[in-house]
């Protein structure tokens, strides 16, 4: 037998079992990235909701502070700031 081919038989052993354990792994790594990109995209899923309801909401408020008169917004203010003080005192 030439030299290249004893060598090698004496390591096919060895190089099938490593081959193997690096298939099992890249097989799991590839399932637990399967499951991280799932658990992404529902992240994302929801992060879009929550940004919809945030949007919605200050479009609510723009609407509200537009059809607000000048003199109700400075009642308001005015009220704020009384609200504001009396739980100063109080505390």
């Amino acid at each position: 037998m030439p030299a290249q081919q004893l060598y090698l038989s004496h390591l096919a052993p060895s190089l099938s079992e490593q081959s193997q354990i690096l298939k099992r792994r890249q097989e799991a790594l590839q399932a637990e990235n399967a499951g991280v990109l799932q658990r992404v995209m529902q992240q994302r899923k929801e992060i879009e909701t929550l940004v919809k309801g945030l949007e919605n909401a200050v479009s609510d408020l723009d609407e509200s502070v537009a059809a607000l008169k000048p003199e109700d917004i400075e009642a308001l203010r005015t009220a704020a700031r009384d609200v504001d003080e009396e739980m100063r005192n109080a505390a």
